[in-house]
């Protein structure tokens, strides 16, 4: 038997198919009076692109301020929201397979802005610290807007201090349903993100509590570097 012969064709399908892709947090940034190269403003278009191309869920956030890839400063200041040109900040996870399909595509289509990756930490390690994201949406059973005291609450309990929830101005989860925020109505069904920093020793206990109670999200970590944690004058991490 020919060493080529030892394993029947199929094998080396079925562990291509085993093989865990890696998962990235894909963030880009645009201001949002942008336009692409074809004229048409550059937020929309982003949005309609990751849908289109089956991207799971995308959480887009608005800043308040910013600094831009001129570093000029943008500013909240004109009543009319759309004249401040502030940051967009697009959130989304993707996989391996997803990531070869559209980065070539995005990097063509954005003229100014700024496009990131983050890997997700496959191993934890108890002496160093994780920032955890939650991806939701504002009506989700656990996390609708009455419950975020609960959330929190449950950060708590696994010691993660720090902790944000913040409101997307668009976006779409797994129903693969775009929201968005119209000026004089709340849409329930907008993207939601919880954010803390949490020590590796309780990241685990912390997934498994999450876990059955995140009934239409994504969960996010990584390995982060904590220079300074202040709790009333002490400093831990």
């Amino acid at each position: 038997m020919n060493a080529d012969d030892t394993y029947p064709e199929w094998i080396g399908v079925f562990l291509m198919k085993e093989v865990k892709q890696m998962k990235y947090l894909l963030r880009i940034i645009v201001d949002e009076l942008d336009e692409a190269y074809n004229g048409q403003n550059l937020a929309h278009l982003l949005l309609k692109f990751l849908w289109r191309n089956h991207v799971p869920g995308v959480t887009l956030r608005k800043g308040k301020m910013s600094l831009d890839g001129h570093a000029e400063l943008h500013e909240q200041v004109a009543e009319d929201e759309p004249f401040n040109n502030l940051p967009l900040i697009f959130e989304a996870i993707i996989d391996d397979e997803v990531l070869d399909r559209i980065m070539p595509l995005i990097l063509r289509m954005i003229p100014n802005g700024q496009v990131s990756l983050t890997f997700e930490e496959e191993t934890i390690v108890p002496t160093e610290h994780y920032d955890i994201k939650i991806f939701t949406k504002a009506d989700n059973k656990w996390f609708r807007k009455d419950h975020y005291e609960d959330i929190l609450d449950l950060f708590q309990q696994h010691q993660v201090t720090w902790a944000t929830v913040t409101e997307g101005v668009a976006g779409y989860g797994a129903d693969h349903v775009i929201h968005r925020q119209e000026k004089f109505h709340f849409a329930h069904s907008l993207p939601i993100v919880i954010e803390g920093i949490v020590s590796g020793a309780t990241l685990p206990d912390l997934l498994k509590a999450i876990q059955p109670l995140l009934q239409d999200g994504v969960v996010f970590t990584t390995k982060v570097d904590v220079r300074e944690n202040t709790t009333g004058g002490n400093v831990n991490g």
